[in-house]
């Protein structure tokens, strides 16, 4: 079920109203109300109530929009007045039997052709010249007798008559549960909100309609799908809501930039980063006779591939090397790269090159750019001779000759 706040003020509990408002709760295949719910105040437009023809009471709506009407029709059993109390076994208006009281309620162009229903007055005061002062009533309505019900309440100037000529400050009852603290003010009868609806139960539903038959919150609905919510992970980002239910969205990244740490995310304190050793090795990689050298920390971990950009940056981690076939050093330390020219692995504070196991190159083309990867495939240099650096060296060249600059990262060994 939709439903509509038209005046929403009504929601907050810091409001005072008067006690004119008309309530809708439509249960879904009820033609008149479409199956929605509708809270209206004088705020919206026009409220007037006066006799009809079998003595009883019609309050009509008027919205400042094209077609946004609504009239209301009550009317005791022929021949007696309208006056507090229940009235079962109503028909549609006028044309009820006259042993039955009559009701209709119709808007936005919808009326039923046959009803039955029943209604409560709890207010009906008139003046000496027959005007209708104040009226309150709570009603049930089938269009077709056995068809969905609309149910509702009608408000008009409740409890003023209670204000005439009063102080302002004195109790009156404006006939809705959902006011408290009722006072006469400036000779209405007004009532703060008791704050009922004010607030969504979740962020994935929305807030309900205050009945003020009762005082009840009704209705509510879902939120659209995509609606942003929070599943209270600190973990994910992007959550929504997904059929009235907050659905956690993508894992939070954690990445600081720092080699140096290890980022992890807690599902209570969020994002946790751990110090790990660095320590230092360098190399130099030659593509097509220009080089350069770099010293970079590396983290003490054995998987990742460093990759080299035409400016001389590196990326950490590459987590996808091309599957490539072997080719055969030429001698230690250099290594063919297919047609795409040789690639010269040069020691600065390494102590010496041991043998390097397979070279496998890889090249996918693009448009711009070569790729070409070399990766040892088992332990191949020494530090000093006492631990062991395991790496791999993807480099991306252009067709033009550059430098590119490595740095390894592996692990140490006892």
């Amino acid at each position: 079920m939709r439903w509509t706040v038209l005046a929403a003020s009504l929601c907050l509990a810091s409001a005072a109203h008067a006690g004119t408002l008309l309530f809708l709760n439509s249960q879904a295949g009820d033609y008149i109300g479409q199956g929605e719910g509708r809270l209206i105040t004088s705020a919206d437009g026009t409220f007037t109530a006066s006799r009809n023809l079998d003595n009883g009471v019609s309050v009509d709506f008027a919205g400042g929009a094209p077609g946004d009407f609504w009239s209301l029709d009550f009317a005791a059993p022929m021949g007696t007045t309208l006056v507090p109390g229940a009235y079962e076994g109503a028909t549609r208006w006028p044309f009820q039997a006259a042993s039955s009281p009559g009701l209709s309620v119709y808007g936005d162009g919808r009326g039923c052709n046959t009803l039955t229903g029943r209604f409560v007055v709890l207010e009906a005061t008139y003046g000496a010249d027959g005007k209708v002062e104040s009226f309150a009533a709570d009603f049930e309505q089938h269009c077709e007798s056995a068809a969905p019900a609309l149910f509702g309440s009608i408000r008009y100037d409740a409890g003023d008559p209670a204000c005439a000529g009063q102080p302002d400050g004195t109790a009156c009852d404006d006939r809705d549960a959902c006011t408290r603290s009722d006072a006469c003010q400036g000779g209405q009868c007004m009532g703060a909100s008791t704050g009922t609806c004010s607030v969504a139960p979740d962020p994935c539903h929305a807030h309900g309609l205050c009945n003020p038959s009762g005082g009840a919150c009704v209705g509510g609905g879902l939120q659209p799908d995509g609606t942003p919510c929070s599943v209270g992970d600190p973990c994910t980002v992007g959550d929504r809501c997904e059929s009235g239910v907050c659905t956690a969205g993508s894992p939070l990244s954690c990445d600081d930039g720092d080699l140096c740490t290890d980022e992890t995310c807690d599902s209570r304190l969020g994002c946790l980063v751990t110090p790990v050793p660095c320590w230092h090795v360098a190399g130099r990689a030659t593509v097509w006779g220009l080089g350069g050298i770099q010293v970079a920390p590396a983290p003490p971990r054995f998987t990742s591939t460093l990759v080299l950009r035409i400016d001389g940056t590196y990326r950490l981690p590459s987590t996808h090397i091309t599957s490539c076939g072997a080719e055969i050093a030429d001698e230690v330390g250099t290594y063919r790269a297919g047609r795409h020219g040789r690639i010269v692995l040069t020691p600065t504070n390494l102590d010496e090159i041991d043998a390097a196991g397979t070279i496998c190159i890889g090249y996918p083309l693009t448009v711009t750019s070569y790729r070409t990867v070399v990766k040892l495939s088992r332990s191949g240099l020494r530090l000093h001779g006492t631990s062991t650096l395991a790496a791999s060296l993807e480099i991306f060249a252009q067709a033009i000759p550059f430098h590119a600059v490595a740095t390894f990262k592996g692990t140490r060994e006892p």
